[in-house]
């Protein structure tokens, strides 16, 4: 806390906190959730759970009612779930940071078929998601549990706690080793990457377009509108966590493009320039007059893959030339994003160059 020009200033730092030894579920309640992973108990619940944290269903916990869920519309009906969402609290077995928890919980949901796709808030794309909301597990973050503040009609409901398997004992999270992380990235198309302060943070291609919509607080516009404006960083809601009201995202530029940084779930969305369609041309054509095609007398069969792989890539220039502003394009500062066609004369030449290996 500190007192600057005589107002009173409270700062939320990853450095001013230290694990108090308790895991937080959220449950997360979508309408895009398939039926199979609906569950109506808290035990339910759990036991879904299961394929996550083995043992979880049987830990002691406590459950209170989120403090949205307490809302009331007059006639006793939630203002905002169809269903009163519940929060719970379990103590852990060991201590562990809440980035590597929300990390071994990702690639846990993910391997265990407890992820699905949703629609963004406008509808628009298909993102990541699993049956607890994983954007919690950041160490700053704040959880309301509190009764809400409500003017008639609506009402606020008593908060319900529950005590479950009492004496059942705490849980473990297991890391998330980088085996799986790998196949993670791989299933999700998000890469994950650990910084040099142990922080996690994922990485999302091909989600971000010029058409993607930006809530500021001067209203809403298309991604291509904003960098035509010239504006600079600048603060808005997370579009592509349906749930999020608290501006916790922000829009900034790069020397190749722009992305959204959403700090709620510690992932960057890129979107970069298109890249020249003579420089796919030139490579292929680079690619045609390899000198190593001619080196080795007993690959036809690679050749003539090789061939058909390569007029493929071609017609995907060809398409880049046609559409210029749809197309994904590679680029120096990451993995190239392309067409398995072009993967395909990658492979063969490599083949070609060490055909015993």
């Amino acid at each position: 806390m500190h007192h600057i020009n005589g107002k009173t200033t409270i700062g939320r730092f990853k450095e001013n906190f230290t694990s108090g030894g308790l895991l937080f579920v959220d449950r997360d309640r979508q309408p895009s959730m398939p039926a199979q992973l609906e569950t109506a108990s808290d035990d339910d619940f759990f036991a879904q759970l299961e394929r996550l944290v083995p043992g979880i269903s049987s830990a002691e916990r406590l459950a209170y009612s989120s403090s949205s869920s307490r809302v009331l519309l007059p006639d006793g009906l939630p203002a905002f779930n169809g269903t009163p969402s519940r929060h719970y609290w379990l103590r852990l077995a060991t201590d562990i940071d809440q980035d590597s928890i929300r990390l071994a919980l990702t690639v846990a949901a993910g391997a265990a078929d407890l992820m699905f796709t949703a629609t963004d808030k406008h509808g628009k794309k298909r993102l990541n998601r699993t049956v607890l909301d994983l954007s919690v597990y950041s160490t700053e973050r704040e959880i309301f549990d509190s009764p809400p503040a409500v003017n008639a009609p609506l009402q606020c409901a008593k908060g319900d706690y529950q005590i479950s398997n009492l004496g059942g004992g705490s849980v473990i999270i297991e890391p998330a080793w980088a085996g799986a992380i790998q196949s993670h990235a791989k299933r999700t198309k998000t890469t994950i990457t650990r910084s040099g302060a142990g922080s996690f943070t994922g990485r999302v291609d091909n989600v971000l377009t010029l058409q993607t919509e930006l809530e500021t607080a001067n209203g809403i516009i298309t991604v291509k509108q904003w960098l035509d404006s010239g504006q600079q960083k600048t603060r808005i809601q997370s579009p592509f966590r349906i749930e999020s009201k608290s501006f916790a995202a922000f829009i900034d530029r790069t020397e190749i493009g722009c992305f959204v940084f959403d700090s709620g779930t510690n992932e960057t969305y890129f979107l970069e320039k298109e890249a020249p369609a003579d420089d796919f041309k030139t490579c292929f054509e680079s690619l045609a007059s390899v000198s190593v095609l001619s080196t080795i007398t007993d690959s036809a069969a690679i050749k003539s893959d090789l061939a058909q792989a390569m007029e493929k890539a071609s017609a995907f220039a060809d398409e880049i030339n046609a559409q210029p502003d749809t197309l994904p394009a590679p680029s120096a500062q990451r993995e190239f994003v392309l067409p398995a066609a072009i993967k395909d004369c990658l492979v063969l030449i490599e083949r070609l160059r060490i055909p015993f290996r």
